[in-house]
């Protein structure tokens, strides 16, 4: 059995990096008001959040690169949530069946915290162009994050692996013990 298990575990080593090795670079980009880490592609640029205009925006970075005048991108909403609140009450609230209906909810774990990944190619449109979104919520310590990566619809199979390589790499800190 460990025979097995070692040789699975040589495999992952070898096939991450494989399998990521047509994707752009990634960059550690943290959010430092949220203890938040995320890795992104490096030739992305940061948006600052306080120039836009969406509620509870934390972080968002975008493709340089345009594709039928859209730029792929990552944004961050982090809002408070009401104690005892699941997850994915507060993602879907009373729209659970249409959410359903255009795209999927599986749960997830990344680096040991359980969230919601929804996906969806039809639920979204930019200026008439169909967008394809994946979508990460988790809750932790009475916030709501929720990590959105946005690309044209017809660029699902350019940005999929990408989104979620970038993903994977969601990381909430640990605050450390402040000093009297």
């Amino acid at each position: 059995m460990r025979g097995v298990a070692a040789t699975w575990a040589a495999l992952a080593a070898i096939a991450v990096p494989v399998a990521l090795a047509g994707s752009p670079a990634l960059r550690q980009d943290q959010i430092p008001n949220d203890g938040v880490t995320v890795k992104v592609p490096a030739s992305w640029i940061a948006i600052d959040p306080s120039k836009l205009t969406m509620a509870h925006l934390a972080y968002a970075i975008a493709d340089p690169k345009g594709n039928a005048g859209f730029h792929a991108n990552l944004n961050l909403l982090v809002t408070p949530i009401p104690a005892g609140t699941p997850v994915r009450k507060w993602l879907l609230g009373n729209a659970a069946a249409r959410y359903l209906k255009l795209g999927t909810l599986t749960t997830v774990k990344i680096h040991g915290v359980t969230g919601l990944e929804y996906a969806s190619s039809k639920l979204e449109r930019a200026g008439g162009i169909p967008l394809y979104t994946l979508e990460y919520a988790f809750s932790r310590g009475g916030k709501a994050y929720l990590f959105t990566y946005t690309a044209p619809a017809s660029t699902k199979a350019e940005f999929e692996q990408l989104f979620r390589a970038s993903a994977a790499t969601i990381r909430f800190l640990v605050a450390p013990p402040r000093s009297a």
